[in-house]
């Protein structure tokens, strides 16, 4: 409304040190409550784990399977390992999402909102940059487009010439017959 602080405390019947107290107090809640805040919370979090996370997946991608012996002599006993591919697959999908985050992060001209739009409309992940999108699309206009009913390039085309056929229909006897 436009009222200086002294006046607020006098409308309100407090003393101008609630007034300035209520507004850092806001500011404080803001302040922790802020995206910023958020982020460097999720930060402080992911550095806390960071040796954890570092270990699992490093495990991950070392991952084995044990094979056990089905007859014989030493049945249910460990005969072999072998690599759990599928174990190591998910643990490099991992690694190849975290990278393009951060990648995304450092490429000039990305905004959030345009990879949101680029997902809606461009379901397969792309690691494209704009430069790389700008040639493909300079790239197809220089292409002439090919149509299935082109005419050959060279040769020589003998046309003929058709008669137009009376697109008339008979009355009477021919209309009948």
């Amino acid at each position: 409304m436009g009222l200086g602080l002294e006046e607020i405390a006098k409308e309100d019947g407090v003393k101008l040190s609630t007034i300035e107290r209520s507004i850092r107090d806001i500011e404080t809640r803001n302040a922790m409550y802020s995206l910023d805040a958020l982020e460097t919370s999720q930060t402080e979090v992911v550095m806390f784990n960071k040796e954890l996370e570092k270990t699992a997946l490093h495990e991950s991608l070392q991952a084995e399977k044990k094979v056990y012996a089905t007859s014989g002599e030493n049945v249910g006993e460990v005969i072999a390992t072998e690599p759990d591919y599928d174990v190591r697959l998910h643990a490099s999908e991992i690694l190849t999402e975290k990278t393009k985050t951060i990648i995304s992060r450092h490429v000039k001209g990305t905004s959030v909102s345009t990879q949101v739009n680029l997902a809606m409309v461009n379901n397969q992940p792309s690691n494209n940059t704009f430069e790389d999108r700008l040639r493909e699309v300079l790239k197809r206009r220089e292409t002439p487009l090919l149509v299935q009913n082109d005419l050959p390039a060279s040769g020589v085309l003998d046309i003929a010439v058709e008669e137009a056929q009376d697109a008339t229909v008979g009355t009477g006897d021919q209309a009948q017959g």
